[in-house]
């Protein structure tokens, strides 16, 4: 996988984990796949005796630890970091977005809190999974702590003139990637009530066209290759 394609890819899942985290908190006032901030707000809420706000997070951490399990299991024993989509552990993800944006389209009386954290946490965590198998355990575009303390290190080299573009882009482009998608997530809520309805359908398609993407050439022709 070329340096570009790889950029663009973790950028568009990037957005998708950045417009997810923000569209569902605005509606549950949970985090999607942000797993630090949940286990906050269940000790936050667990201390001051606030026990109703503690079973939806719950749900959440407990969702998205199933995704990142099926989907690293929907992968099976490929190497990660193989410039490969994880295109299985995608195609879950897409399913599970399906339902959530089915479930975001009801009406706003109907009770769904819980079946809308399920479904944007599990999403999220299979999105993890993919991320680490097609490109590293050191790549994520569902949270933003690690990536930020890459994006810091690699820029370290400025302090002896020895920084490298090409160790500062991937997590740069993470970084903006997510804050990209939360901040369209905030103008729409500013906008219309509607156009926040878009934003699973918009994750749906980025996360379509990221499963869809051929593998390189020269792994294509590998198999071919070995008989």
């Amino acid at each position: 996988m070329t340096a570009q394609r790889r950029t663009a890819c973790l950028l568009a899942l990037a957005f998708t984990g950045g417009l997810m985290d923000a569209t569902s908190y605005v509606g549950t006032q949970v985090f999607s796949g942000n797993m630090t901030g949940n286990t906050v707000l269940v000790g936050i809420a667990l201390g001051a005796g606030h026990y109703h706000d503690v079973a939806a997070r719950l749900c959440a951490l407990a969702a998205y630890f199933a995704g990142v399990l099926f989907g690293a299991r929907a992968e099976g024993e490929r190497s990660d970091d193989d410039g490969t989509p994880a295109r299985a552990a995608l195609r879950l993800e897409a399913a599970a977005l399906v339902l959530f944006a089915a479930l975001w389209f009801l009406p706003a009386s109907t009770p769904r809190l819980y079946e809308l954290v399920v479904c944007g946490s599990i999403a999220l965590g299979f999105q993890t999974a993919a991320t680490r198998r097609s490109f590293g355990k050191s790549s994520s575009t569902t949270y933003m702590s690690g990536t930020l303390a890459r994006f810091a290190w690699s820029s370290a080299g400025l302090f002896d003139r020895r920084l490298r573009w090409k160790d500062v882009r991937g997590p740069a482009s993470v970084w903006a990637g997510y804050l990209l998608g939360a901040l369209l997530t905030g103008i729409a809520v500013r906008l219309h009530a509607f156009a926040l309805h878009l934003a699973p359908l918009v994750a749906l398609a980025i996360v379509i066209v990221v499963a869809s993407l051929p593998a390189p050439t020269s792994m294509a022709r590998a198999p071919a290759a070995e008989r």
